[in-house]
């Protein structure tokens, strides 16, 4: 995504350089050292015996935690094993002699690292590809992190972002739908058969390959019958048995985080509780009109989100409005393609150089800011040489061939000129009309966009999306953003919401007192957090990786897993600040959104306004509270 978005900018006439001159940027020793086990969060703890052995055949919960433990404890044990000889030994002040052979210095684990990489990744992409459920929804979130997952683990995780395996076989989707919407609507059991008809009670036309296929189910497109409105539609419908599956993979994590890692538990306990709403389809429904009601009234000139038709909607069957566009992804990729072919470039050569330099590091990343100004440009160049160069250029070369071809009629028989006449008259729309050049998506205005309108669900209204990974946004024709999958919904109170605005202008002002004791204080208070030494440089770390940036002032120059380890080891968790986990959550997407695309993102920065506005409001002599914001109050009064 990034070499495709900073290619098109590159590309465009008069568009600013990608970089120094003075050759690639070195990439930190901490991005080359990043390790597979990051991808493998699951596990239960084992046992043995005929009994289990039993138990296994008959429930599918034990069989596939029991399927993770046999085929990834090893590979995680086997990266441990590198990390310890590397890091770990030392950190605990073994000073091993080089001759035992156990000690290993950075390059030699870099080579480690990268045969276990080539080693596992393709057996573990083979086996979430098998299991699905919510180790697919894990490689979905992963996908992003272009800067933590290896290249091997990244290939694959990025392919989960929209094709992700059908649950279903074919007609099972269809047969599902018209039966819940059946026995809802107390339709007679003649209809409720004719799911596979041309005509039935409940869809006049339904699209077998889905528009869509999420890690719960599938979306189809369909059209509603006549005596339903005839509305043209999507229809999510929920796979048997994901629920259940779903469940039990949450718990083989947790297990496993307890056992290995123990400071991923405590937050993936709240998100568990959040996962689990996901399945009712009957909440997603009132989550759609619910932030329909929110947003449109100020946003709906650059967003809109599906209309659920409530009446028609079961927990496991959503009907809604069809929205069209392509994913925000495609949309990047397609849109690159066609400027590079106007210019007479190969997109897929142009595209993978451009995607080297990203990850070489001499394409330096910009902030939202400075890549939409850089994209405003870029279109304005590409506005101009249409004008001033293409469009003269097309019409010059169209007039020649014009005078060409009745030079040559003239020159001929009449029967002649007729036949010219008619190839004239059957010239394609393109060889008439001039084309003007496709123009780029501002993934800067476009990002601007998301951060504002999540920062209004949080702050303002306390309701907002805690899954907002790039498959879930489109990229209409009207050029408005679409908004889809409200199936994880958040609420949290108006004491919640004023904790995070101070936490905002805290991690701005970096004040780690004021850091810690949001984390750590009980409600209303703060987010009820805790930790063994209340260490507060660690808990200043580790909002700060959540919830604004991930840089290496902040992370010490490790990577993801070992500067987790670090806090950890520094100040073991407690107890998750659970409020505050899925707020978090939506800067990590944000982020790695951005990353995607190449774009430096500071979430607190983008958010400041939004929590300056709240605490203004509801809190407005806190201490942190810019003047300029308690004196617009005060005029607003």
């Amino acid at each position: 995504c990034a070499g495709a978005h900073a290619l098109a900018l590159a590309l465009a006439p008069g568009a600013a350089p990608r970089g120094p001159s003075g050759g690639p940027h070195r990439v930190g020793r901490a991005r080359r050292r990043q390790r597979g086990h990051g991808c493998l969060t699951g596990g239960r703890k084992g046992a043995g015996g005929t009994g289990l052995a039993i138990r296994s055949s008959q429930d599918e919960g034990t069989h596939r935690s029991l399927t993770f433990w046999y085929h990834c404890l090893p590979v995680y044990l086997e990266y441990r094993a590198v990390q310890f000889r590397n890091r770990d030994a030392g950190a605990r002040g073994w000073n091993l002699p080089a001759w035992t052979g156990i000690p290993l210095d950075d390059s030699e684990a870099d080579r480690a690292y990268g045969a276990l990489h080539d080693k596992h990744a393709k057996p573990i992409r083979d086996l979430v590809l098998k299991m699905r459920g919510f180790y697919f929804k894990n490689a979905q979130l992963l996908s992003t992190r272009d800067d933590f997952v290896p290249s091997q683990y990244l290939e694959w995780c990025k392919e989960t972002q929209d094709a992700a395996p059908c649950e279903m076989a074919p007609g099972e989707a269809r047969a599902i739908a018209e039966k819940a919407l059946a026995e809802k609507l107390g339709l007679s059991s003649s209809s409720e058969s004719s799911s596979s008809s041309k005509d039935s009670a409940i869809f006049a036309s339904w699209d077998e390959t889905p528009v869509g296929v999420a890690s719960i189910g599938t979306v189809h497109a369909a059209r509603l019958s006549d005596s339903l409105g005839g509305h043209e539609v999507c229809v999510k419908v929920q796979a048997p048995g994901i629920e259940r599956r779903f469940r039990a993979d949450i718990k083989t994590c947790i297990d496993f985080c307890r056992l290995a890692m123990p400071q991923h538990a405590p937050p993936l306990e709240e998100i568990e509780r959040q996962f689990l709403t996901e399945f009712d389809y009957e909440a997603e429904a009132a989550n759609l009109a619910e932030t329909r009601a929110n947003l449109l009234p100020k946003w709906q000139d650059k967003i809109d989100v599906p209309v659920p038709y409530e009446n028609l909607c079961t927990k496991e069957v959503l009907v809604m409005s069809r929205l069209p566009g392509t994913k925000l992804v495609d949309g990047v990729r397609e849109r690159f393609a066609r400027i590079a072919k106007a210019r007479g470039l190969d997109p897929a050569e142009m595209e993978r150089k451009q995607t080297d330099a990203v990850k070489s590091g001499s394409l330096i990343k910009k902030d939202v800011d400075a890549d939409a100004r850089a994209t405003k440009r870029a279109n304005f160049f590409l506005a101009l040489s249409d004008t001033l160069v293409r469009k003269p250029r097309f019409y010059l070369r169209r007039a020649f061939k014009t005078r060409s071809r009745v030079n040559e009629s003239e020159r001929s028989e009449p029967e002649s000129a007729n036949l010219k006449e008619t190839e004239t008259e059957t010239e394609t729309e393109s060889e008439k009309n001039f084309s003007p050049s496709p123009r780029l998506v501002n993934i800067g205005e476009t990002l601007r966009t998301l951060l504002d309108v999540h920062a209004e669900e949080i702050f303002v209204h306390g309701a907002f999306n805690g899954d907002p990974h790039p498959g879930n946004v489109l990229l209409m024709p009207c050029g408005r953003l679409g908004l889809i999958d409200y199936g994880q919904v958040k609420r949290v109170d108006i004491a919640t919401r004023r904790n995070y605005a101070k936490l905002v202008l805290a991690i701005l002002a970096e004040d780690k007192k004021e850091i810690a004791r949001l984390c750590q204080s009980s409600a209303p208070e703060g987010f009820g957090g805790d930790s063994r030494n209340k260490d507060e440089d660690v808990a200043y770390r580790l909002a700060m990786f959540w919830n604004d940036r991930d840089t290496p002032d902040v992370t010490l120059g490790l990577n993801l897993q070992e500067f987790l380890d670090e806090m950890e080891r520094r100040d073991p968790v407690i107890r998750a600040p659970k409020d505050m986990v899925m707020i978090a959550r939506v800067s990590m997407l944000l982020r790695g959104m951005a990353n995607a695309f190449n774009v430096r993102l500071r979430v607190a920065e983008a958010w400041r306004p939004h929590a300056a506005a709240l605490l203004a409001e509801t809190d407005p002599d806190y201490y942190l509270l810019p003047r300029s914001a308690k004196n617009h109050r005060g005029k607003s009064s």
